[in-house]
């Protein structure tokens, strides 16, 4: 039988014709049509002609063509689109859909295929669930549905969490993952922060700590974390004191029925640092005073030469002279580098 042109019936000699179904091709001239068809309507990409049976392409060859061309166009986006999706879940699915975190090992598969890093599921489980989650709740929702439920909740380092959804903070302790414990705001009894030198560095660097106490099971249990310039902790330590105060200010807002958080003001304990180092640019620098000395004190030798020409006036001459003198100086310490500036 040969080959046969779906759109002209005529042979096709061609051994390189277009293939469309059986022994059914496309000559030269109605490929040409074809292709000046498909060019005209937009496609993305130029579909094959076996994507069509020969009742469609004859439609497409012909002036009836376009509801062919439509239904083939919106095929094409949709496994272009869905081809798109697997790339990208594929991507994301090497980082937590939470907060980005790309260790999500001991972490949990989702639904659709994206991940939660192992501190996100744990912040769901403790701070919003309220105990241990399976990992078949985790396979049966989507990133959407933690997206939502974890909107509110930070982990500004690696022992501590905050939920301002739910209102409850998740302290964990990272040698054990059985050790943790999940208060309430409501359970802060109070915190502060100071200033400290850092006797393990040779030129005493200056480092903060913060400390809270929480009602727990009827006792008190204590958090601590400093800055120390060898942890290099700033801005984990300024993200925890930051969401402290925010859990103090949502505490002045309750009525005035309600017992309100007791917390003790940073401001009393640590001066707001207002300067940046000019060295490393850091900031949360601490103001220092310096005290220097010059001149002599009391002169014995002219006190006794004075007493024995003048009598008893005589003894102010040990005080002539320009005498001593103290002059006190204030600089800046940078609690980063070490530098000691003035402003």
């Amino acid at each position: 039988m040969g080959k046969i042109c779906v759109g002209c019936g005529k042979q096709v000699k061609s051994i390189l014709a277009p293939y469309v179904d059986g022994n059914f091709y496309l000559c030269d001239d109605c490929h040409k049509i074809y292709k000046e068809k498909v060019q005209a309507y937009g496609f993305r990409e130029m579909p094959r002609t076996w994507e069509f049976s020969v009742e469609e392409m004859r439609e497409v060859l012909s002036e009836n063509g376009v509801p062919i061309l439509e239904r083939h166009k919106q095929a094409q986006d949709e496994k272009q689109g869905q081809a798109q999706n697997r790339k990208e879940i594929g991507r994301q699915g090497k980082v937590c859909c939470v907060c980005g975190e790309k260790d999500c090992s001991g972490g949990e598969f989702l639904q659709d295929g994206y991940r939660l890093c192992e501190r996100c599921a744990s912040n769901y489980a403790m701070t919003v669930a309220g105990a241990e989650v399976s990992a078949e709740f985790f396979a049966s929702h989507s990133q959407e549905f933690f997206k939502e439920e974890l909107s509110k909740c930070y982990n500004p380092h690696p022992h501590i969490s905050f939920n301002f959804k739910t209102q409850k903070i998740y302290l964990k302790n990272t040698l054990s993952k059985k050790n943790y414990k999940v208060v309430n705001f409501s359970d802060l009894i109070g915190y502060s922060a100071e200033t400290k030198e850092d006797i393990a560095t040779a030129d005493k660097r200056l480092f903060r700590t913060l400390d809270a106490d929480f009602r727990f099971n009827g006792t008190t249990i204590h958090f601590h974390i400093d800055d120390s310039p060898s942890m290099n902790k700033h801005q984990e330590f300024d993200k925890v004191l930051n969401y402290f105060g925010r859990i103090q200010d949502s505490s002045n807002s309750l009525n005035s029925s309600e017992k309100p958080v007791s917390v003790s003001s940073t401001k009393d304990r640590v001066k707001p640092f207002q300067f940046s180092c000019p060295k490393c640019g850091g900031t949360n620098c601490t103001p220092i005073v310096e005290t220097s000395t010059s001149g002599k004190d009391f002169s014995a030798g002219k006190g006794c030469c004075g007493f024995a020409l003048l009598g008893p006036i005589g003894i102010l001459c040990g005080s002539c002279g320009k005498g001593k003198q103290t002059k006190s100086t204030t600089y800046w310490m940078c609690p980063n580098c070490g530098n000691k500036f003035q402003k």
